[in-house]
């Protein structure tokens, strides 16, 4: 490699990795990874570090951090051979998602050909770093740019169905009960495939990795949270039953630990996730008005699915960095944006607008597939696919009434001659959880995932 050509980044980062090669051959372990690590927090994309940490962690029987290490090297380097070898040792599941990720598309509505991109939606390229280019596979481009949909893989879901059309015989809840809950404490067995490309972009940037070490460590202050709480009043196991018995079922569904549960008053239907460790979960008063105890279970399935995942914390910082307005968050999520953007304040003070503006885009388009995870999170604890796509139309509604009535069929009805592509391309703006458009896109991929050899071996 000529040094001319390289960045002053990668040049630094060399120079510590040379470094602590250096003193791990000293036999000083600690002082070598601190040093490794240092070099990737100059160039998160210097991907001999990160290999060479992965073999480190396996050397010291720590599978998980040697996972992380490898799954950083495989998204960038889909073809290295020496990480995939390393990678099924250590961790078989994460190499069979990834392998899965590289063989199929991830959403059957990708684009072959791709065309112009409208002004809502960046292409690929303004998600990640320019000389990162992401491999989609032989089904060529990003799910999130529209172009000719096959048909034959619609097929009507934009027609009312009947639940014998999507499950077998009987009510949704023997459905769920047939689920092997220990396969759906497995996220790898559901997470959407470009879910951990995405995080792990999410997590390079030093400015959010800093951000996210200070929220998990504000978790700990027990009291500092009461500004959050006063918005709730905690739950009553007599006055909202449906709220705890939803809990309890996805905590053991996806293998967690069930959150303490708060009710708050809000029209909308959306639970608030307000932190892990211990799990702290608000329900609002909507959801008891408008949803079935089964469409109530998808819902906080949908929630309690971050605990099974892991990254709270840094979805957390995806919407501190988007930073939308609250009318389009609901003002108990809002507030608690606004609680922890205190405990990371300045986070931007060293960045450029442009810089900002990356961020809220890399931030955004992670947020898209996250909810496309947390759906099938919520279709694993539930275990009824019309159940839960009705449940995403009713986040959509504007009032209660309209909720409480809600079909799916008549949701989707107003997108029919729309181009499924197209329904994703939302912009930075709008909130993915709430926004119509990808609400219905969210209902194509996840009937579409219930269809797949994936999705029926959790479900069914």
């Amino acid at each position: 490699m000529v040094m001319d050509d390289v960045s002053p980044q990668r040049k630094i980062a060399m120079f510590k990795f040379h470094q602590a090669e250096q003193e791990m051959s000293r036999g000083h372990m600690d002082r070598g990874l601190q040093l490794a690590r240092e070099a990737i927090k100059e160039d998160p994309t210097y991907l001999d570090a990160h290999l060479w940490l992965a073999q480190r962690f396996i050397a010291l029987e720590e599978p998980r951090k040697a996972s992380h290490e490898l799954e950083t090297v495989l998204h960038a380097d889909p073809k290295n051979e020496v990480a995939w070898q390393l990678m099924r040792q250590v961790d078989p599941a994460s190499a069979e998602r990834l392998e899965r990720l590289q063989s199929i598309a991830p959403d059957p509505f990708v684009a072959r050909n791709r065309g112009a991109l409208t002004d809502d939606v960046a292409d690929i390229a303004d998600y990640v770093d320019d000389d990162e280019p992401v491999d989609f596979g032989d089904d060529g481009g990003d799910p999130f740019v529209a172009g000719d949909v096959d048909e034959n893989v619609i097929g009507t879901w934009g027609e009312d169905e009947e639940e014998g059309d999507y499950v077998e015989e009987g009510e949704g809840d023997e459905v769920a009960e047939s689920t092997d809950t220990r396969s759906a404490g497995d996220p790898h067995l559901w997470e959407y495939e470009q879910d951990r490309q995405f995080l792990a972009k999410w997590e390079s940037e030093p400015v959010i990795a800093e951000a996210v070490a200070k929220i998990q460590e504000l978790w700990k202050d027990i009291e500092a949270w009461d500004y959050v709480l006063n918005l709730c009043a905690h739950a009553n196991p007599g006055l909202h039953e449906k709220i705890f018995q939803a809990a309890k079922q996805a905590s053991e569904r996806l293998g967690v630990e069930m959150p303490e549960l708060f009710v708050f008053p809000e029209r909308c239907m959306h639970p608030v996730l307000i932190k892990d460790r211990p799990p702290l979960l608000a329900v609002p008063t909507g959801v008891l008005r408008a949803m079935t105890p089964d469409e109530t279970l998808f819902q906080i399935g949908r929630e309690i699915g971050h605990l099974n995942t892991g990254y709270l914390a840094q979805m957390q910082m995806v919407k501190i960095v988007t930073n939308r307005k609250a009318q389009l968050v609901g003002d108990l999520a809002s507030t608690l944006r606004d609680f922890l953007g205190g405990a990371v304040k300045y986070w931007d003070a060293q960045l450029s607008r442009d810089e900002i503006d990356r961020l809220k885009k890399l931030g955004h388009a992670w947020q898209q597939r996250c909810e496309l995870t947390a759906d099938r999170a919520g279709l694993v604890c539930c275990g009824d696919v019309v159940v839960a796509c009705t449940a995403i139309a009713k986040t959509t509604a504007k009032s209660i009434d309209e909720a409480s009535t809600m079909t799916v069929g008549a949701f989707l009805k107003q997108f029919e001659h729309e181009d499924v592509g197209k329904l994703a391309a939302i912009p930075v703006e709008e909130s993915p959880s709430r926004n119509p458009r990808y609400a219905a896109y969210r209902i194509h991929m996840l009937k579409w995932w219930a269809t797949t050899p994936a999705g029926m071996s959790v479900l069914f």
